[in-house]
């Protein structure tokens, strides 16, 4: 039998030790109710009723549990009707060995209706208790059946969720990529210095990306190098008309975090934000751990929400991030924009952290 997490390691009928324990306990109150009965029918002491009850009840319930774990393999029809017939046959050399003492000494032909009495009664409570235990494992096995397709299915979605999110961290990374090469490609032929700083901004840039970008999370140190190479080839290429500054405690740089979540912001501040404006601006990334969260804001003092020119490119990179948000963290992370008092616009990405201080 397959274990679940949280059922206990010893298991008899097919079933918990807390479950059997219980359908002991649950034959126990059925013998003490039926020992009463037949006290009131036969006349004799309640305590010799009691001690026949019991030795018909707690033998079926043995020898229904031994014939589980002697033949697992075998139907739940056929064990529990040889744990009954044995049971049964237990507890009548039981109930002749308190009504007559040694059973060996018995006159059967005498005594023939006295024990064809009992054990018509006795036949009628071990049927009582077949049907309790078989309908129990029916139960407890369509149970675990279904909690079995449950852990399928959940491992199904999981699997289909992180496939979603590898098309969706597939379709940023071009988007960048491509961009920073036109960039590289412009500014070759105007000034050849600056152009060998880019390349090396860019190779550092792709060095992380491709060692990163294909895992289900990076440290947050990585996305802030990439981030920064980003930043400096947008510098070299629109000079004095950006300046920008990355502001996060090394103690946060051990902080995993999915890929690509907020080089996309830092891409839109730029391209919607800083570019567009005539006097251009600054681009300013703040990274803070509060509340058990982490809060990445990314601020520009250029063009503000619905400012800048329309762009097929704006908003994929956003509506990406939320998606994958949506799909991580269900609920607990959200992604916000606003634009501020003095121009230019903030984003604020805020992902939950774990008991172990992981994003």
């Amino acid at each position: 039998m397959r274990k679940f997490p949280g059922m206990y390691q010893h298991s008899f009928a097919d079933s918990s030790l807390l479950e059997w324990v219980v359908g002991v306990g649950i034959t126990l109150v059925a013998c003490a109710l039926i020992a009463w009965l037949t006290y009131l029918m036969n006349g004799a002491s309640y305590w010799m009723n009691l001690r026949i009850s019991l030795g018909f009840g707690v033998s079926c319930v043995v020898t229904i549990n031994l014939a589980h774990l002697a033949w697992p393999d075998r139907t739940d029809l056929f064990r529990n009707s040889l744990g009954m017939v044995i049971g049964v046959a237990i507890g009548m050399v039981n109930l002749v060995s308190v009504v007559f003492g040694n059973p060996f000494q018995i006159d059967f032909r005498e005594h023939w209706a006295m024990m064809l009495g009992n054990l018509v009664i006795s036949a009628a409570f071990s049927l009582i208790v077949f049907y309790f235990f078989y309908s129990t494992y029916r139960v407890q096995r369509l149970g675990r059946e279904v909690t079995e397709q449950q852990l399928v299915a959940s491992q199904k979605d999981k699997d289909l969720l992180l496939s979603r999110l590898k098309l969706m961290q597939s379709q940023i990374e071009p988007h960048f990529l491509f961009n920073t090469l036109a960039n590289v490609q412009g500014l070759i032929d105007q000034d050849s210095v600056a152009a060998k700083r880019l390349i090396g901004e860019l190779t550092t840039m792709l060095r992380v990306s491709l060692r990163r970008t294909r895992q289900d999370n990076t440290q947050l140190v990585d996305e802030l190098t990439l981030i920064r190479s980003y930043l400096a080839i947008q510098a070299i290429r629109m000079g004095s008309r950006l300046s920008f500054d990355v502001d996060a405690p090394e103690a946060l740089d051990h902080l995993p975090l999915p890929p690509l979540m907020i080089q996309p912001l830092v891409e839109n501040a730029v391209i919607h934000g800083i570019e567009p404006s005539t006097a251009g601006g600054e681009v300013k990334v703040v990274v803070r751990s509060a509340g058990g969260a982490l809060q990445v804001a990314v601020i520009n003092t250029g063009l503000g929400l619905g400012q800048a020119p329309a762009s097929s490119g704006e908003g994929v990179g956003l509506s990406n991030i939320r998606e994958r948000l949506r799909l991580l963290y269900e609920g607990r992370a959200a992604l916000t924009l606003t634009t501020n008092i003095t121009g230019g616009t903030e984003a604020q990405l805020t992902v939950p952290l774990n008991s172990g201080g992981e994003a």
